[in-house]
């Protein structure tokens, strides 16, 4: 019997359930993840005091802590009856029992499919590959340490420690490490080989024959069937967990890391088991994309990052950027969680305490603000819950794209058409499986406009585009080259001169037949195809004339029902070598974007890509918040406070989306801005931002009504204003 079959609803909570049982999951602020990661062969832990962690985290501000038990190397920081190998004194125990003291709650991490000590003590119960081997050890992808096997006895090992530590211990969660097996052979992992695939190991053997009918599961290798039986493996080792979870007097949560981000194919299955989302996110897309879809599952979220470089590492990262993280996490309902490093011998670098106590009490004092309202948004992305989309290249590039254009957009997991925004686009890299398609259907025939990244997806790979009619196009085949271009049909489309058309270096096309649609732009071939890195220098490459080569449709509108659709012949998203130096694609995809709109936006601000805009509506109040990247992860990082100040700009709102007559709010802001209302927009100046500022908007119905061009006030809420 497929182990789908299984009835896991005894143990599934819902939102509402989860918010009664664990309301302070929603309400902290703040969470740590401190790493004492002290392995088996170091022999000096002197520098280890609970009662001083515990009181540095009270410091700090942090509401709860996430402990280390054990980690990847198997070193157990507690005294397990489980293990023949135990620690010297109860390091975790000693911690839990210090935070709670000081009113913290604590969560214990448990490292599952990592675990070299038990590896060691059992070797029968690690991953092994197509001939039965265990993978040599590697320090790419984790392969210096050992991968257990849950279709092991294992799985009852792990199972039987967590209840001990819930058990010994007033922890009042679970936090899962690792929960999922080695990557699959591929381009990305060139250092595996096809017979490395894992797992196959006897256990494995037995229980795929068991779950899907006696089948071997060799012949599971390489099809979508081997990638749900590792996700059921890991699903039915969670529904045995939780089942001696909820039997407890005191409620415990359970989470993994990645829960409700769908890493991997199936685990959507697995994430009706977490208590609460979460996820790492260590730069801006990646913040971007967690951030706006964990919220949509209706549960606690969290996101994570580290106070140092990287996890396991003491050097810090600049505090404007560890603000810069916690700023965008809050601003979306969900708990900023950040991990300090312990030295082996439990020391606390001072300097990274000492200016983490500053940036605990910056964030407790903006959270407020960052923390209320709803998200607002105009444009969606359409993720759809699929396994993997997150990791697609054009994936995140559309949130670059989104982000740097000043769009306020969501990505929408739901396929409930009535929550989408009025414009919805449809990446590339989305499986557009028979409900996306009725749901895209139904969208666009009540109105709503997309934009459909092609090429588009076709039946059987060369049969007829499965949106041809929403797109009023015909498949024609397709055609190679190194690169096209996308040549507007209206002027000043493309953001570049006039006539010149946009450069994407895709190496495959879609050829459209036109139906009914009106073509935006011509897809151009190169003048002569590059096929050597030089010949740059001896032909030109430049776009071809319509006597040297066929020009096809390369952009089309095409109105069906109430709505509307724009489709392109390639990738705007597709990978560029000088995409640092090449603006064009994500200019030419915010004016198709725009197309939709007259030309129009809700925010728009000149210039200023690094600038991201955020809105939310509370009651009749709208606040904009912005966000200033030049602080985060990159190449214009500089670890100074204020190093990276804008000057002051404009703002233009959009009437028709806000509909907003600025009103003063709060007697005890520090400062008003000028504000000015014409027929199309009203505008303000933003006198700086360095960090972070935002600005509250009051809505019409609560405003006295102000006459075209007069100038009144709006407060500005961020209380480190330079505004006079």
């Amino acid at each position: 019997m497929p182990l789908n079959s299984l009835d896991i609803s005894s143990v599934v909570r819902k939102p509402d359930e989860v918010d009664r049982l664990f309301p302070w999951l929603r309400g902290d602020t703040l969470r740590g993840i401190p790493h004492f990661i002290s392995p088996a062969w170091n022999e000096d832990r002197s520098r280890f005091d609970a009662r001083e962690y515990a009181k540095t985290w009270k410091k700090i501000g942090f509401d709860s802590v996430t402990l280390l038990t054990v980690h990847h190397d198997g070193y157990y920081l507690y005294p397990s009856e489980f293990t023949h190998n135990k620690p010297d004194r109860d390091y975790f125990g000693e911690q839990v029992s210090e935070c709670e003291k000081e009113g913290i709650r604590s969560i214990a991490y448990y490292s599952l499919t990592l675990n070299s000590l038990v590896g060691g003590e059992h070797p029968e119960w690690r991953v092994r590959d197509l001939h039965n081997r265990v993978l040599v050890p590697d320090h790419r992808y984790f392969y210096h340490y050992d991968w257990i096997c849950v279709n092991s006895p294992f799985r009852d090992f792990a199972i039987a420690q967590m209840g001990e530590i819930v058990s010994r211990y007033p922890v009042d969660g679970l936090w899962l490490d690792i929960l999922y097996l080695p990557p699959h052979p591929s381009k990305s992992h060139d250092f595996l080989t096809a017979d490395q695939d894992t797992c196959f190991c006897e256990h494995c053997h037995r229980s795929y024959a068991k779950w899907f009918q006696g089948e071997s599961l060799f012949d599971a290798l390489g099809s979508p069937r081997h990638d749900e039986f590792r996700a059921e493996s890991y699903r039915s080792f969670l529904f045995d967990l939780k089942k001696t979870l909820v039997t407890r007097e005191r409620p415990i949560a359970l989470t993994f890391n990645g829960a409700g981000r769908r890493r991997n194919a199936f685990y959507d299955r697995l994430d009706l088991l977490a208590d609460w989302c979460c996820g790492e996110a260590h730069n801006m897309p990646t913040r971007s994309i967690f951030s706006k879809v964990l919220t949509q599952d209706g549960l606690p979220m969290e996101l994570m990052s580290c106070s140092e470089l990287v996890w396991s590492h003491n050097v810090s990262k600049p505090t404007q950027l560890v603000k810069l993280e916690a700023v965008n996490t809050l601003l979306h309902g969900g708990t900023y969680t950040l991990g300090i490093n312990h030295a082996p011998d439990g020391g606390l670098q001072q300097g990274n305490i000492e200016r983490l106590v500053r940036w605990g009490k910056w964030v407790k004092d903006k959270a407020p603000i960052l923390r209320e309202g709803h998200l607002i948004s105009e444009i969606g992305l359409l993720e759809g819950g699929q396994p993997m989309l997150i990791a697609k290249a054009e994936f995140i590039r559309w949130v670059e794209f989104l982000s740097k254009s000043h769009f306020l957009y969501s990505l929408e997991r739901s396929l409930d058409i009535t929550r989408w925004p009025a414009c919805m686009i449809i990446p590339q890299a989305l499986n557009l499986t028979e409900e996306v398609v009725i749901c895209l259907e139904a969208y666009v025939q009540k109105g709503g406009n997309l934009l459909i990244e092609g090429p588009m997806a076709r039946h059987h790979q060369d049969g007829h585009y499965i949106l041809q009619d929403l797109a009023g196009v015909e498949a024609a085949g397709t055609v190679e080259g190194h690169a096209f271009y996308l040549q507007p049909s209206t002027p000043g489309f493309s953001g570049l001169v006039r006539d010149e058309p946009v450069y994407f270096q895709c190496g495959k096309a879609a050829i459209m037949q036109l139906k009914t649609g009106t073509i935006l732009a011509d897809l151009v071939p190169q003048f002569v195809d590059k096929v050597r890195l030089t010949d740059i220098q001896i032909a030109p490459n430049y776009p071809a004339r319509r006597d040297q080569a066929s020009f096809h449709p390369g952009a089309v509108f095409n109105s069906y029902g109430k709505g509307s659709v724009i489709s392109t012949a390639l990738t705007l998203t597709c990978p560029d070598a000088d995409s640092a130096r090449h603006p064009w694609p994500r200019i030419f995809a915010a004016n198709l974007i725009r197309h939709f709109m007259g030309g129009r936006q809700a925010v728009n601000i000149s210039g200023h890509e690094a600038v991201e805009v955020i809105a939310k509506r509370q009651n009749n109040e709208v606040t904009l918040h912005f966000l200033n990247h030049y602080y985060d992860a990159g190449e214009f990082i500089s670890g100074e406070d204020n190093g990276m100040r804008l000057d002051a700009f404009r703002v233009k709102l959009d009437t028709q989306f806000f509909r907003i007559t600025p009103a003063v709010f709060a007697a005890n802001e520090k400062a008003l801005l000028d504000f000015i209302i014409t027929d199309e927009t009203s505008s303000f100046d933003l006198a700086s931002l360095a960090l972070y500022k935002s600005v509250r908007l009051g809505n019409s119905s609560s405003a006295a009504p102000q006459r075209k061009g007069a100038s009144p006030k709006v407060a500005n809420t961020n209380p480190d204003s330079c505004v006079p």
